[in-house]
């Protein structure tokens, strides 16, 4: 009797770990983060500047967002990015400011691309300098 109690203990504490530590992210999504970089330079923003950086999936319907530091990095906070290749477009927050990089990267404009990986969470840089 004991022994069986013993082994039952242990099953459900494997079940647990496993749902604690997740099965592998199911849809292959990752936590990504990277940097928005000019010519292969750091950006220096200003600390006014409040931009939104936005990775569009290929048909349009989902988006994933993070904000852009002042050095240019950032991170999507949105959830995790399923693998796949991405538009980038960049947006002011504050009506009240001209268009983050002249509109050159707004939503319907912008030409970057990105690509998610698997078990890559840094993704290359984006040149803003290198746009299609």
């Amino acid at each position: 009797m004991m022994k069986c109690c013993k082994l039952t203990c242990v099953g459900i504490l494997s079940l647990g770990l496993l749902v604690i530590s997740g099965c592998g992210g199911g849809n292959g999504g990752m936590h990504v983060k990277g940097t928005v970089v000019e010519n292969g330079k750091a950006l220096s923003l200003s600390e006014l500047d409040y931009i939104v950086i936005t990775l569009h999936s290929a048909d349009g319907q989902t988006t994933y967002t993070g904000e852009l530091a002042r050095d240019g990095s950032f991170a999507i906070e949105s959830g995790e990015v399923p693998l796949g290749t991405y538009t980038v477009t960049m947006k002011s927050q504050d009506p009240d400011i001209p268009p983050a990089f002249g509109g050159k990267f707004a939503e319907g404009v912008s030409t970057l691309e990105v690509t998610v990986e698997d078990g890559k969470e840094q993704l290359d840089p984006i040149d803003i300098a290198k746009r299609k």
